[in-house]
């Protein structure tokens, strides 16, 4: 899909302005699920180089901060903070947007409570927009970041969440893996486990190179209930996804599992 959508792109003509414009977007989110980062920073700073003020200037610095806070969250929160002061944008672009600066905001250290704010108007706008992924996406989010904060679980929400997407198709970065996330930080193993390796089948299958996430969560997961070899071979797997496809915020994720069970197996020297 990505090289297809490469060859559109080039087949495009740059008096086709528009056109030109969404197949850059679309070219990058697929060259950056597909692992291939570079491809995705170079075709979204093309549509950035020629984008209009307003929605076209807004979808790309969304697209561009999406791809480079995998690198740099300094970077992303900045990206996301200009695309969120462009005017002009509708409710579905403003909830895109709102959605991720939330938790650019929150990973700043400014504190959760302008993430809540951010993710309510999210969720109102989505569900303006009758947009039913944005709206399970915005959720979750939010469900999460009230976790964050102390809150109750928010079983009711993150179920809703689940419920919306699994009815539009399983996602490898949807509410059912963040819900899985969530439930493992709580305990609930065997919930969160199963979640997981639906999710993690599915990012192997398509290639996605995002199911670096889950299977680091699942590794850390099956670490804490004991099982070290399958963590072992998670983590790894993790990693690798990870730094081949430019995930630098990630890639030490699977590492922390593979330290962890070194040093619990009395390996001390090894890391």
């Amino acid at each position: 899909a990505a090289a297809l959508a490469e060859r559109a792109v080039t087949l495009t003509p740059p008096r086709s302005r528009a056109p030109l414009h969404r197949r850059r977007l679309e070219a990058a989110r697929l060259a950056f699920a597909a692992g291939d980062r570079p491809a995705a920073e170079r075709f979204l700073r093309d549509a950035l180089a020629v984008a209009g003020r307003g929605r076209e200037r807004a979808e790309a610095l969304l697209e561009l901060g999406t791809v480079l806070n995998t690198e740099d969250r300094r970077v992303g929160l900045e990206l996301f903070r200009e695309a969120a002061a462009e005017p002009d944008a509708d409710a579905r672009l403003r909830a895109s947007i709102l959605v991720q600066l939330a938790w650019a905001e929150g990973y700043s250290g400014a504190g959760y409570e302008r993430a809540v704010e951010l993710l309510q108007e999210a969720v109102t706008l989505a569900e303006a927009a009758a947009d039913r992924p944005l709206l399970a996406q915005a959720l979750s989010t939010l469900g999460h970041v009230e976790l964050f904060q102390g809150r109750e679980f928010p079983h009711a929400a993150m179920q809703r969440a689940e419920a919306i997407e699994l009815a539009d198709g399983l996602r490898v970065d949807g509410p059912t893996e963040v819900y899985a996330e969530m439930l493992a930080d709580h305990g609930h193993y065997a919930e969160a486990r199963e979640r997981l390796e639906r999710v993690i089948a599915l990012g192997r299958e398509i290639g996605d190179a995002g199911v670096c996430r889950p299977l680091f969560r699942l590794a850390y997961t099956e670490w804490e209930v004991g099982d070290w070899d399958r963590a072992w071979e998670l983590a790894v797997e993790a990693e690798s996804v990870a730094a081949q496809t430019g995930r630098e915020t990630i890639a030490p994720l699977g590492s922390l599992v593979l330290a962890l069970i070194e040093a619990m197996r009395g390996n001390v020297e090894a890391g």
